[in-house]
């Protein structure tokens, strides 16, 4: 596999997203780490960027671990208008599971954001935040933390994948921590009238009953396209078999969701017809089917709040069952849904409160 994209692969795939996207076109470099080949990122963002004849203009997303985030990149990402997610789980003790001594890198560029680029990190930046059950009693400090910072867009997401030890005791802990987030944010809101934390706007755009057709996510009918470092395509990265090891139950989406190399012909056709691949697989389909040791998702008040990624199911360690959602994810998206009413409910009497 290559370290990075290969410039004929990434000019194809560009190529087929300006002739042929859906606006509003959505181009995200992540990785890896994009920002190890900056002089690459510079030549794929200025080909989207040249003027074509009928072609909406292109929104560009950086996905970084910021720690390479220098001074004049930093430049470069503002002067081209690129929304910025950083990935920071948030203070030390959760962002050392990340990358030991990465937070005081990362809280250096933000420092130099804040100094040289106030008006970009506070319309452009987003941090993506993963919590895992050993992380939940720092999510709170985390969510101040960024709040502090002045971040407009504050995503915290389950991780997905092995999720250590879940038990009553740590469901109590998320309880808490959210509880703590929904009271802060409060707070936040009655000063600058901004709800930052995501969780709480609202939920996923994929919430609901999906895309269309039954299918829980854009995955499901080709509504996005991945390209990997070999050139080869894909509806979603996290079923890339070529970036990570994947279980059987992941396999098989992979399978449905394989574009074949870019460069090729056919690509524009296979992306069109994936839905009759993933069709019969009931992980991309079966929203009101699945379960938790919580219960069945049917009987739960947040589920059509869910935005719950198949992938959330297909990566679970020795899950062979595509209808069983894994407990912690099962709880973080009831107790965020539940967080995200008392909030509302709070908004509303602060209001009538004058």
């Amino acid at each position: 596999m290559r370290d990075a994209l290969p410039w004929d692969a990434a000019r194809a795939a560009l190529d087929l997203l300006l002739e042929r996207g859906t606006p509003p076109l959505l181009l995200e470099f992540s990785g890896g780490e994009p920002l190890l080949e900056p002089d690459l990122l510079a030549r794929y963002l200025e080909y989207a960027e040249s003027p074509r004849p009928g072609v909406a203009e292109v929104r560009t997303i950086l996905t970084t671990n910021g720690t390479l985030l220098s001074p004049s990149i930093q430049d470069f990402l503002e002067a081209h208008g690129v929304l910025l997610r950083l990935s920071c789980d948030g203070p030390p003790p959760s962002q050392q599971l990340r990358g030991r001594g990465t937070f005081q890198r990362l809280a250096g560029r933000l420092d130099e954001l804040e100094s040289n680029h106030p008006g970009y990190l506070q319309r452009s930046v987003r941090i993506q935040a993963v919590s895992t059950p050993g992380t939940l009693p720092h999510l709170a400090a985390g969510a101040r933390f960024f709040l502090n910072r002045g971040i407009a867009d504050i995503a915290f997401q389950p991780v997905i994948g092995r999720n250590g030890d879940w038990n009553d005791a740590a469901f109590s802990v998320l309880e808490e921590q959210v509880g703590e987030i929904v009271a802060e944010a409060a707070r936040h809101w009655a000063a600058r009238r901004a709800v930052p934390v995501a969780f709480l706007r609202g939920p996923g755009p994929e919430a609901g009953h999906g895309p269309g057709g039954g299918f829980i996510c854009g995955a499901g009918v080709g509504k996005g396209l991945c390209v990997d470092p070999d050139g080869r395509g894909w509806t979603y990265p996290l079923f890339a078999s070529s970036l990570q090891d994947l279980s059987p139950l992941a396999r098989q989406v992979s399978a449905a969701v394989d574009l074949g190399d870019v460069r090729s012909g056919g690509l524009w056709k296979r992306l069109s017809t994936t839905r009759q691949r993933t069709g019969p697989l009931t992980v991309m389909t079966n929203r009101h089917g699945r379960y938790s040791p919580y219960g069945a998702c049917r009987d739960r008040a947040c589920i059509d709040e869910c935005s719950l990624c198949p992938a959330a199911v297909a990566h679970a360690p020795d899950n062979g069952d595509p209808d069983r959602v894994p407990a912690f994810i099962c709880a973080f998206n009831r107790v965020t849904a539940r967080a995200r009413r008392e909030f509302r409910a709070l908004l509303v009497g602060m209001q009538r409160g004058g």
